[in-house]
């Protein structure tokens, strides 16, 4: 469930999923983003590199079947900011 537009309206910090050690995975910050919020995952929660790609990928694919969203990478934790249109 989105955000309320006249809520969202209203705020003036971005509202943020914060990535947790252990408990941040793929599904969460994708319904995060979903949800208009900043999601964030801690690379160290994939065990492995190819598993942290197969989570990247995984976002990437629910974003992408989601709707127009803005993905931003930033350093160890990649960041997926939603930017929609919600007039």
């Amino acid at each position: 469930m989105a955000l309320d537009p006249a809520l969202r309206k209203r705020l003036t910090l971005p509202a943020v999923c914060a990535p947790m050690f252990l408990v941040t995975g793929p599904e969460l910050v994708a319904e995060a983003c979903k949800a208009g919020l900043v999601g964030a995952l801690p690379r160290q929660n994939a065990r492995g590199i190819e598993t942290f790609e197969q989570w990247l990928k995984q976002i990437r694919q629910s974003i992408d079947e989601f709707g127009s969203l803005t993905v931003r990478g930033c350093g160890r934790s990649l960041s997926w900011t939603v930017s929609r249109n919600l007039s």
